[in-house]
């Protein structure tokens, strides 16, 4: 009961109506949707280590408990169909809504994807993935 709660809480943050304005092409973006990795096990075995026992920050939890939160395939009006790809907007949209509840400037997420193993996990990401503003 608790999951579907925080799933509706963190749709509503994210997830408003969307009219896509023309595309430049020299400024556009494709977007090729795919499926979340799960996290490494280099990834997973680290963040078992730090939170053992206790209880897990959200981003795990998030993870844990609602898996790929935004599949990119509910952003593909937004998206063409050429230009460079770009990051998984599901990923975007999960950064944004654990930016909100963590109170970050863009700066901070931004360090918080390359830095913080929480959010490597619950974002899928390697742990030596250098983030997006790399």
């Amino acid at each position: 009961m608790a999951c579907q709660g925080l799933r509706w809480r963190v749709r509503m943050i994210v997830l408003r109506p969307f009219t896509p304005a023309p595309a430049v092409d020299w400024l556009s973006m494709s977007m090729q949707p795919r499926s979340w990795p799960p996290p490494t096990e280099e990834v997973v075995r680290a963040v078992r280590a730090m939170y053992g026992g206790r209880k897990a920050p959200l981003p795990v939890v998030v993870r844990d408990e609602l898996a790929e939160l935004f599949a990119d395939e509910q952003f593909g009006q937004a998206f063409g169909v050429r230009g460079r790809p770009g990051w998984s907007p599901g990923r975007l949209a999960l950064i944004t809504a654990l930016q909100m509840a963590e109170n970050l400037t863009d700066v901070q997420a931004a360090e918080a994807v390359r830095l913080r193993l929480d959010w490597k996990y619950a974002l899928g990401l390697e742990l030596t993935d250098a983030g997006f503003d790399a």
